[in-house]
């Protein structure tokens, strides 16, 4: 059943199926871990929003082409041509056209014009009035494909911005989309034109050349971000662990200090005190209970974690890295005490 338009229905329902993903993904990433760029969720919604636009252009913007929608041949007549389109529209036999359509049935009478309209398509011979020859076509066509490349490239250096971890592919994606540039400039300037005597089922290289452009437009960003491997941050910045590490003792620093005034506050107050004093007392017995229990000292030293004095392999391993990291801390201690000041 046909809610609005054939066309118009399939983008809807590609649209929503589109999009409820989208959507879905986003909340997962809000309620689950944090992304690992900060912008990563507006990405995604950019990516998603390019995609619905390609799909708009696909499915409801195809390039109109009088041969192909009309079915008749590419050497019919003017004439032929004209009373096909009064027939279609439902109109008289002698009412008149577009004068957009009148001057382009008037360009169609010479030969060499067809061919132009199935390299250039219908929409650059019908709105270029100061056209004669290929080269006046040819730049005429040029800027719309250009702009469009460019909004591409644009789109990649967005998805591809420090910090995604893909910042590797960028110089790749974009020479791809020149790659295709060429060859589509290529083929539209060097492809033969075919025209049987009946003049049917010529291949309209602007149409197919659109669709392959537009097709390219739709799978490059979703590469790009989804299947692209990704690399951490510190593969192209090497300071980039340390820098982290500076920032994870500032923090550990700033915690100390505050743990040392919040212990003092904690002691003046009798409640807080009280209460501190119970919190560590159950704490006491639950661990000695733990430590007592002979299963969970078996547990503790078949994975490799034991706490007990003599574990399965002498000393438990966690008594042991404590030891090692208390000797470490110290011995820096000692060294940083040591330096002249």
């Amino acid at each position: 059943m046909v809610f609005v338009s054939a066309s118009v229905d399939v983008y809807l329902f590609t649209a929503i199926a589109v999009t409820l993903p989208v959507l879905f993904y986003l909340r997962q990433r809000n309620s689950g871990s944090r992304p690992e760029a900060p912008y990563e969720p507006y990405l995604i919604i950019l990516v998603a929003l390019h995609t619905l636009y390609i799909l708009y252009t696909l499915i409801l913007c195809w390039p109109f082409n009088l041969f192909s929608r009309l079915h008749i041949p590419l050497n019919a007549s003017p004439d032929t041509i004209r009373s096909t389109l009064v027939r279609r529209a439902g109109l008289d036999v002698d009412a008149p056209l577009p004068r957009s359509l009148e001057e382009l049935l008037t360009r169609l009478s010479a030969f060499e014009m067809r061919t132009l309209y199935v390299r250039f398509g219908q929409a650059v011979l019908q709105e270029c009035e100061h056209c004669k020859t290929f080269n006046d076509y040819a730049l005429f066509a040029l800027p719309r494909a250009f702009l469009e490349y460019v909004r591409e490239v644009a789109i990649i250096g967005m998805l591809t911005i420090r910090e995604t971890g893909r910042e590797r592919w960028r110089t790749y994606v974009v020479g791809a989309l020149i790659c295709a540039a060429v060859a589509e400039a290529y083929w539209i300037a060097t492809a033969a034109i075919d025209v049987p005597e009946n003049g049917l089922d010529v291949f309209m290289w602007h149409d197919m050349l659109w669709a392959l452009r537009q097709l390219v437009f739709l799978v490059t960003p979703l590469l790009t971000h989804f299947l692209l491997p990704s690399t951490p941050s510190y593969a192209s910045n090497p300071t980039a662990p340390a820098h982290a590490a500076q920032l994870a003792l500032e923090q550990a620093s700033r915690r100390l200090v505050t743990l040392r005034y919040t212990r003092g506050a904690v002691m003046r107050d009798p409640r807080m005190r009280a209460a501190a004093g119970d919190w560590w007392e159950r704490q006491r017995v639950e661990g000695e209970w733990a430590r007592e229990d002979e299963t969970v000292r078996r547990v503790a030293d078949r994975l490799g974690k034991g706490f007990d004095e003599t574990g399965v392999e002498g000393e438990g391993r966690i008594r042991k890295i404590t030891r090692e990291a208390v000797a470490s801390f110290r011995a820096g201690l000692v060294a940083a005490q040591a330096e002249p000041s």
